[in-house]
């Protein structure tokens, strides 16, 4: 989806620049921060990726964020850098699964995509896509294994859009835990939040939003 501006008011408890700010404005007590795991992501906007003004290329940039975190587990020796990812990614998606800037990947075409950018990086991905996600399961738990995850939002602040969650904090607000979901949004240089409690009140919340993980496969091992 096209960028939103940095003055943009965030809502639904999406596109928070400062936690302890909201948390306290929302839940009117003073956050403690109990527990926090945020992979280094590179959080360069989706224009500074692509050069691109208005493209609809958000699910693009994400396979290129993960592709380059997973290019850093794996120790890649060539030089490479989070745009020419990108520019491997864009690639593959226009000449394999029907990508254009102007309409943008079908986030059933997420999965094989991550799949094959990697493999251009000698990297042996197992890609899934989940319509009825756990949290624990499949993002807490990815992040904790060291991989980030790609979440894909239909309605609200990022409605057809993709960001990639790169971690999670965890605060206690008067007795209360809220979760926290550090992501690279791709409008915004540097980490933006969605409050988890708030975000699943949405109305039909699962319905709205799908989880694409990728580990490394078993074969490669």
């Amino acid at each position: 989806m096209k960028e939103k501006t940095e003055g943009k008011k965030p809502y639904g408890g999406c596109g928070i620049k400062d936690c302890g700010q909201y948390l306290k404005e929302r839940y009117g007590a003073e956050p403690v921060l109990e527990k926090d795991c945020v992979l280094p992501l590179e959080m360069d906007t989706n224009l500074q990726m692509s050069g691109r003004h208005g493209a609809e290329n958000c699910s693009v940039a994400a396979v290129a964020r993960v592709t380059e975190l997973w290019c850093g587990k794996m120790n890649v020796k060539f030089p490479h850098y989070l745009a020419d990812t990108y520019q491997v990614a864009e690639v593959l998606a226009a000449s394999k699964y029907r990508y254009t800037a102007e309409k943008g990947l079908s986030q059933l075409r997420i999965k094989p995509l991550l799949h094959e950018t990697a493999n251009r990086y000698g990297i042996n991905l197992e890609c899934s896509l989940h319509f009825l996600w756990n949290y624990k399961k499949h993002i807490e738990g990815e992040i904790d294994a060291g991989r980030p995850v790609i979440l894909n939002i239909a309605l609200g602040y990022y409605g057809n859009h993709s960001v990639t969650v790169a971690g999670y904090r965890v605060y206690d607000c008067g007795g209360k835990k809220i979760t926290m979901l550090c992501l690279a949004d791709g409008w915004n240089e540097g980490p933006r939040y969605i409050d988890l409690n708030e975000f699943r009140r949405f109305p039909g919340f699962k319905g709205i939003s799908s989880v694409s993980n990728a580990r490394l496969s078993s074969l490669a091992r």
